[in-house]
C-alpha cells in the first residue's frame, strides 16, 4: 500500500502527464485545423511523432511529388517530424497562395546548413522580404530588365559568334559547349572582359561545382536544419558529415560572393575599367556595395548552368520535332529575310520561335519545384489548413506538363505563369543572354538527331 506522500506524488505526476498530453494534443496541426473549421490536405500516411520522415523521398523529389499529385490532387500535406510541408499541384493553388496571398506566404526557409554553415544565405531566393531584399530586386529589374538588354549587345554578338563556331559540325551532347559559352557571356556581362579573360574558366567551374553541391544538399534531410545547435559539434563527432559538406560549400560561396567582385573593385581603384554590371553601378551609385556584390553573384550563379540546360532542352525539342525547326526556319526567312542574322529587336517578331521556346520550358523547366515559400501565419485554402511556418512547394514541373496547354493552342508560353521570382530571374537571364544565340543557331544550322548517336545527342551541320 502506498504511503500518503507517495500517493500525492503519483497523483501530481498523473495530473502533470495529463496536462502535457492535453497540451500536445490540442496543439497538433490536426487540432488547429479542427479549430479553424478545416482539415489537413491529403497525403501519404503519417506515422505517430515522426510523420512522413520514413516515407519522404530521399532523392528525386519532383518525380515523387508528381506521383503523389496524381494520387492526392491539387494540394498535399506532409509532416517531417513536426515540420509541416504543403505541395501545390495546380496553377490555381499556386496563384492563390503565392501571389494573391503573398503577404502570408512570401517568406523563405532558413536552412542552417546551406545558409549559415555553407554561407549561401546571401542568395536572393533564400532571403526574407527585407530592405536589402527589395534593393536587390530593384537592381535585378534595372540591370537585366527588358530595357537593359541593348546594353549587352556586344557581349551577346560575341557569344553568338563563339557558339556558332563551336557547334559547326558538332555531334554529341551539347551541354558542355553551352555551359562554356553561356559562362563566358555572363562573366563578361557581370564582371567585365578583363576579369573574363583572366579568371573566366575558373569562376565558371566554381559556379558549376557550387550549384551541383547546393542542389544535392537541398534534396537531403539534415538533422542540423532541425536542431541548429548541432552546427557547433566538432567535425570528428559521429553524424557530423554535414560539417565537411559545409566546409566545401563555404569555399564555393566565398569565391562566388567575394573574389570576382573584389577583383573588379580593385581594378576600378587602379583606373582599369571595362563594361560590366559591377563597374556601371559602382560608378553610378544608387545601390549599396554589399547589395550590388550579392545581387550580381546571384545573377551569375542562377544563370550559367540553368540557362545552358534550358537551351539544351530547346535544342532537343527541335531535334525530336524537326517540323517545328522547319517552321522556325521558314518564319525567320519570311520575317527577317534570307541570310539576315537576327538582333534582340527581332526576337518578339518571331512568334513560332517564341512558342517553341516556351513549349520546351513547359516540358522541362529548369527548377521543377523551385524554392519553397514559408507561411508567416496560419491560413485556410478551400477548406484545407496551412499551418504557420509551413513550407510551400510549388510543383512547377507537374503543372507545366499536366495542367497547361501546349503550343498548338497557345503561343504565349503559359509556363511562365507558374514561375516564382527565383525562376523569373533565370528566364530573364535566358532572354537577355541567349535569345540571340538560339535564333543564330537556327538561322545558320540544321540540327538533327541520328540513329547511331546516343540518346540526347544531336548533330549540327551548316545549312546556310
Amino acid at each position: 500500500m502506498l504511503s500518503p506522500s507517495a500517493s500525492h506524488a503519483w497523483a501530481a505526476g498523473a495530473v502533470i502527464a495529463g496536462l502535457v498530453t492535453w497540451y500536445l494534443a490540442s496543439n497538433t496541426n490536426e487540432a488547429k485545423a479542427r479549430q479553424a473549421g478545416a482539415i489537413l490536405g491529403p497525403g501519404p500516411k503519417r506515422a505517430p511523432l515522426v510523420g512522413n520522415v520514413f516515407n519522404f523521398p530521399k532523392a528525386r523529389w519532383y518525380e515523387v511529388f508528381s506521383e503523389w499529385a496524381q494520387e492526392y490532387g491539387d494540394i498535399i500535406y506532409v509532416d517531417l517530424g513536426g515540420l509541416p510541408m504543403v505541395i501545390l499541384n495546380s496553377l490555381e493553388a499556386i496563384r492563390d497562395l503565392t501571389e494573391k496571398r503573398m503577404n502570408i506566404h512570401s517568406g523563405r526557409p532558413h536552412f542552417t546548413l546551406v545558409c549559415d554553415i555553407m554561407g549561401f544565405g546571401y542568395s536572393l531566393s533564400l532571403m526574407q522580404p527585407t530592405r536589402d531584399y527589395a534593393e536587390q530586386r530593384r537592381l535585378f529589374q534595372k540591370a537585366i530588365g527588358s530595357h537593359a538588354v541593348q546594353e549587352y549587345d556586344s557581349f551577346l554578338r560575341q557569344g553568338c559568334s563563339e557558339l556558332l563556331q563551336r557547334l559547326d559540325g558538332f555531334s554529341g551532347e551539347p551541354l558542355s559547349i553551352l555551359i562554356q559559352t553561356v559562362g563566358n557571356v555572363l562573366t563578361r556581362i557581370a564582371y567585365g572582359e578583363h576579369f573574363a579573360q583572366n579568371h573566366g574558366p575558373e569562376i565558371i567551374q566554381n559556379n558549376l561545382d557550387a550549384v551541383e553541391l547546393v542542389g544535392w544538399v537541398s534534396t537531403k534531410f539534415w538533422l542540423v536544419d532541425v536542431i541548429p545547435l548541432l552546427r557547433y559539434i566538432p567535425a570528428w563527432f559521429p553524424g557530423a558529415a554535414f560539417k565537411r559538406v559545409g566546409e566545401q560549400g563555404k569555399g564555393y560561396a566565398h569565391v562566388l560572393r567575394y573574389r570576382s567582385f573584389d577583383y573588379v573593385k580593385a581594378a576600378l581603384a587602379k583606373g582599369i575599367t571595362d563594361e560590366s554590371i559591377i563597374s556601371k553601378y559602382m560608378n553610378e551609385g544608387g545601390f549599396s556595395e554589399g547589395n550590388l556584390r550579392d545581387a550580381v553573384a546571384v545573377m551569375y550563379a542562377a544563370g550559367v548552368d540553368t540557362t545552358a540546360i534550358t537551351i539544351t532542352h530547346f535544342i532537343f525539342s527541335i531535334t525530336l520535332y524537326p517540323e517545328w525547326q522547319q517552321q522556325i526556319h521558314e518564319e525567320m526567312h519570311q520575317v527577317l529575310g534570307h541570310g539576315h542574322m537576327p538582333t534582340i529587336e527581332d526576337i518578339p517578331k518571331l512568334k513560332m520561335l517564341n512558342a517553341v521556346f516556351n513549349e520546351s520550358l513547359r516540358w522541362n523547366p529548369a527548377a521543377p519545384i523551385g524554392v519553397p515559400h514559408v507561411s508567416a501565419k496560419e491560413d485556410v485554402w478551400r477548406g484545407y489548413y496551412i499551418p504557420k511556418g509551413c513550407y510551400l512547394h510549388c510543383n512547377i514541373g507537374f503543372v507545366c506538363q499536366f495542367k497547361l496547354s501546349t503550343i498548338p493552342t497557345n503561343h504565349s508560353g503559359l509556363c511562365s505563369e507558374t514561375l516564382d521570382y527565383g525562376e523569373r530571374i533565370v528566364k530573364t537571364l535566358i532572354r537577355v543572354a541567349f535569345s540571340g544565340n538560339i535564333t543564330h543557331q537556327l538561322m545558320s544550322f540544321q540540327i538533327s538527331g541520328a540513329s547511331h548517336l546516343a540518346l540526347g545527342d544531336v548533330y549540327v551541320r551548316d545549312d546556310t
